[in-house]
This record gives C-alpha cells, sequence and structure tokens, in this order.
C-alpha cells in the first residue's frame, strides 16, 4: 500500500492541485480549476487598482477539487496521508471569530474590502507611503513596505470601511485561513508572515507604539487582529477535522501542514537542499529565492529563517510583473495581420512572435524597464520602453521586454554576489519557464549563468506536497525532515539551457545602458502628471 501527499496551490487566475507518490516524487494525478466567480467584481464596480478574489473559489478548490483529483488516480483515499496549501502573497482576508469571510454576511456583500485582496491589489499605495514615512523616521528603512502588504491592505480597510475593520476579527492570509478550516486549529506561518506581514526574526511584529505612530486607530491591530504564535511550513497544523474529512472523504489521519508562500513552495520542487543554487519561478511575477545560513541584510531582499530547510536563512527578491508584463504585449500591441499571418501558418501567437525575435536585426535598439506593476517596495514607479521610434516593430518590443526581465534578474543576483552570496546556477520554474525555451535562453546569455528546469510544472504545489509529507512524519509514511523529503522526491529536467558566449560582449553593452535607466528613474523625482 502507497502512501500519498496532495499540494494545493492558489495562483492569481487558477489553483492547481496535485497527487504525489511520497516515496519518490511521481505525479500521479493533477487537477486545475479556473476561478470562475469574477462578476462580482463587476457588481461591485471595483477600481483597476483593485484585484479582488471570491472566498468561494478557494473553498470550491478544496471541497470540489479535491474530490476530483483523487478520482482521476488510481490511488485510494485511504493511502493519502498528507495536505499542504500554499497562496500568492499578500493576499489576505477578513474574517470573524469562527473563520466565516465577513463577505458572507449580508451586510458586507456588496463591500469589496470584505473579499479577498489579492496580491496585486495596489489600493494601499498611499497607505504603503504612510507607513515608510514612518519607518524613515524611526530608522527602520530597511523595513519598508509594499502597497500589496499585509498591513498597508488592513489600514486602508481602516481609513475606507471602519466599521469592517471594527468588525472583523482576524485579517489573515488566505493559505493560513484555508487551513484553519480543514483543521480547526489557527495557526500561521512564519513564512507568510516574515516576508510580507510585517515580522521578522528578531524583533517579532511591528511595535504598538510605531503603529500609535502611523495612525492611532491602527495602534492595536497586531494584538487584536493578528495570532502571536508562527510556525515554519514544514510543521503540522493539525489532522483533518471531522466535517471536513467527511466532506472530502479522506480519513483524519490526513496531516495538513501549516502554508506557505507559492513562490517558496516551489523551491524543494526542485531538489535543491543546499546553498549557492538559485530557485527562479517566472510566472505572473517573478520570485528568486537561495538558501544561507548567513544572516545578511541584503538591498531588495528579504529573508525569513526556517521557512524551507531548519537552520538556512531563506532569501527572496522578486520581480512584479514579468507575466503580466508580457501579457500587457500581446493584448494591446501585437497588431491584427500577426494575428492573419500566425493562423496561416498554423501556428500559435506566441511561438510566432518568438520565431520573430530572430529576425530582430539590432539587440539593443529599444531598451525597456520592467516596472510595469511598480517595484516591489514602490508600485509608483511605471514601465519604459527607450528607443523608439518609426522604424520599431512589435519584436522589438517584445525582446526589450523580455531581455529587460532578465536584467531585473541578473541585478537581483550582483546584489547576492556582492555579499558573498553566490548564486551558481538556476532552477526556473512556473508558466514562463516551461512555456518558453526562447525566454530561458535569453535569460541564460545575460545572466551568464545555466538554468535547469524543475521537474514538476506545477512546482509550487509539487513543493507543498513534500512540505506535508515532512508534516506527516516518518511514523505515518512521510518523512521526518525537509532534506531527505527533498532530495527523495523533488527534482530537475535533464535540459539545461548553457550561456552563449557570443552574447556577453553584446548584453554587457546593453546591461550599462538598462542600469542607467534604472538608476535615473528609480532615483528621480519626476512627476510628469
Amino acid at each position: 500500500m502507497g502512501k500519498y501527499a496532495i499540494g494545493i496551490d492558489y495562483g492569481s487566475k487558477s489553483s492547481r492541485l496535485i497527487l504525489v507518490d511520497v516515496s519518490n516524487g511521481q505525479e500521479i494525478a493533477e487537477h486545475v480549476m479556473e476561478y470562475k466567480h469574477s462578476a462580482f467584481c463587476e457588481r461591485l464596480q471595483v477600481t483597476p487598482d483593485m484585484v479582488l478574489h471570491h472566498p468561494l473559489d478557494y473553498l470550491d478548490t478544496i471541497y470540489v477539487g479535491i474530490p476530483r483529483l483523487i478520482q482521476n488516480s488510481s490511488v485510494s483515499p485511504t493511502e493519502i496521508i498528507s495536505i499542504g496549501i500554499d497562496s500568492t502573497t499578500s493576499t489576505v482576508l477578513a474574517v470573524d471569530a469562527h473563520g466565516v469571510p465577513m463577505c458572507f454576511r449580508d451586510k458586507y456583500a456588496n463591500c469589496p474590502n470584505a473579499y479577498i485582496k489579492l496580491w496585486k491589489d495596489h489600493t494601499a499605495m498611499c497607505e504603503a507611503a504612510r507607513i515608510n514615512e514612518i519607518l524613515e523616521k524611526e530608522n527602520l528603512g530597511s523595513r519598508k513596505m509594499s502597497s500589496e502588504w499585509l498591513l498597508p491592505k488592513a489600514f486602508y480597510i481602516l481609513n475606507n470601511d471602519p466599521e469592517l475593520y471594527e468588525e472583523m476579527e482576524r485579517f489573515i492570509e488566505v493559505s493560513d485561513w484555508l487551513v484553519w478550516i480543514l483543521t480547526g486549529n489557527e495557526k500561521c506561518s512564519r513564512s507568510q508572515a516574515g516576508f510580507t506581514g510585517l515580522w521578522t526574526p528578531d524583533r517579532g511584529y511591528i511595535e504598538k507604539s510605531i503603529l500609535n505612530k502611523i495612525n492611532t486607530d491602527l495602534k492595536d491591530f497586531v494584538d487584536k487582529k493578528l495570532l502571536p504564535d508562527l510556525y515554519s511550513p514544514f510543521e503540522r497544523a493539525g489532522y483533518l477535522a471531522y466535517k471536513e474529512a467527511k466532506k472530502l472523504g479522506l480519513g483524519m489521519h490526513v496531516a495538513v501542514s501549516i502554508s506557505n508562500i507559492d513562490a517558496i513552495a516551489a523551491f524543494p520542487a526542485s531538489g535543491i537542499t543546499g546553498p549557492g543554487k538559485m530557485v527562479s519561478v517566472i510566472g505572473t511575477s517573478s520570485c528568486h529565492m537561495l538558501q544561507s545560513k548567513s544572516d545578511m541584510n541584503i538591498p531588495n531582499s528579504m529573508k525569513v529563517k526556517n521557512s524551507i530547510f531548519p537552520g538556512y536563512y531563506t532569501y527572496i527578491s522578486s520581480q512584479v510583473a514579468v507575466g503580466d508584463c508580457f501579457n500587457w504585449f500581446f493584448e494591446n500591441i501585437i497588431p491584427y495581420q500577426y494575428y492573419v499571418e500566425a493562423r496561416s501558418k498554423n501556428k500559435d501567437i506566441h511561438c510566432y512572435m518568438e520565431e520573430k525575435l530572430s529576425t530582430v536585426p539590432q539587440r539593443g535598439k529599444c531598451i525597456a524597464l520592467d516596472w510595469w506593476n511598480g517595484l516591489r517596495k514602490n508600485s509608483q514607479l511605471k514601465g519604459i520602453i527607450w528607443g523608439l521610434d518609426i522604424n520599431t516593430k512589435p519584436e522589438d518590443i517584445y525582446l526589450s521586454l523580455i531581455e529587460s526581465t532578465a536584467f531585473g534578474l541578473k541585478l537581483i543576483i550582483e546584489g547576492y554576489e556582492k555579499h558573498n552570496i553566490k548564486v551558481d546556477e538556476i532552477c526556473a520554474a512556473g508558466g514562463v519557464a516551461h512555456n518558453s525555451s526562447v525566454i530561458l535562453q535569453i535569460y541564460a546569455n545575460i545572466i551568464k549563468k545555466p538554468i535547469k528546469v524543475s521537474r514538476s510544472k506545477h512546482a509550487s504545489a509539487f513543493g507543498m506536497a513534500i512540505f506535508s509529507s515532512v508534516a506527516a512524519g516518518k511514523e505515518n509514511g512521510g518523512y521526518d525532515n525537509m532534506f531527505e523529503a527533498t532530495a527523495k522526491m523533488g527534482g530537475a529536467q535533464e535540459i539545461c539551457y548553457y550561456p552563449q558566449k557570443e552574447y556577453f560582449k553584446l548584453y554587457d553593452q546593453i546591461y550599462k545602458k538598462y542600469k542607467k535607466l534604472y538608476d535615473y528613474f528609480a532615483n528621480s523625482d519626476i512627476n510628469i502628471l
């Protein structure tokens, strides 16, 4: 009789569920669910900066998705030992004392702030600016926050829906909420709190005195709206509660691990267990992660200890618009004639455009800055394309966008290496990594490092299956530690994209121009509006 783990990844547009053989990491079944409750956003007439999800889509993933996943396999429900859940971050929800979303109350059914606020909801830019102003005055500039993070979003609700703020019992990461629903135990993730939830290993949550300076009505936020105790993702939150086990057709022996961030969850899926290797999740946005035993303060990165492997700091740096940036191009820039030509050649438009890249006569004709969703800690920055002229073609623009995201990654890697944290190679995961060999080769040429690809196309869900197998423990058919579980279950594809030396000199020249543009606009007070 085998032992199997379920991993669930909640993304920006859909959720992914996979069933994994704990003994060898073989993927037995998968199930993808598109979020279908989108009409409520139109009904609520939300602003462009407000990006919401409906809690029912997240619950459907569990109550509809898990039974379908099991049906897609020949595995008996009695053989399933664990479940792990991740989500984008900071994706948060206001709930009552019983974990019921506030939007389920008639009173708040038409209140946008009562629904799930997705990570790329940027309505809290003014609140983030106010928080960062106070942090600077308190000499805590290294703790600057993005409008995407938990505290600015809570502050926004306080400013715009004070009654909702007062009545909500918890303001909680959505994956922590789901773990609470499944187990009946309210246990929150150290990983989620550490990266986007105002908690640091040395200081804990943000001090009440600082919250009071931000806004006097915010001073009790930590005490009243958050849980004080945090846990690592490889720890067990509990077992399936009786009611949940019955709904899912599973046993109450099924362990549920503490939740994690989607990008960090992807790390063990690659099979990497030590320092020197970066995992890059390249999708809607990109997150780049390293493990190190060194405790360093590296600009534009965050760190949390024990978020993947015990004893290691996980460093993470991010680019908030990668796939989003490419999608903007395909939805707004490509002329109709290109679609006609692609169809005549029986080609997908993405493949057609990648073929077009080989016809671009001059790399560096256009140079872009990859700020289409701003920077993580400065959402007000905007994307730029420099070098446009009357002869610019769509493929010139597309190439510049791809290169800009690779240059952004190169800048991140240089930041780590300046602090003696080595990056020898990269293992890529995510939708872009699995769908475009052309983009990965451009990345390898620019960063001058080999790039492998995670074996699983659903690396985050796969990683959560690994985390949950450790939460189950060896005595229940899982593992006692993350090192063993990752080595046994994770891995990369055999294919590797090696840097092509003939591009080094050219891209070094273009990169210098990119950095000049980056430094000028990132440090400028220009406001053309």
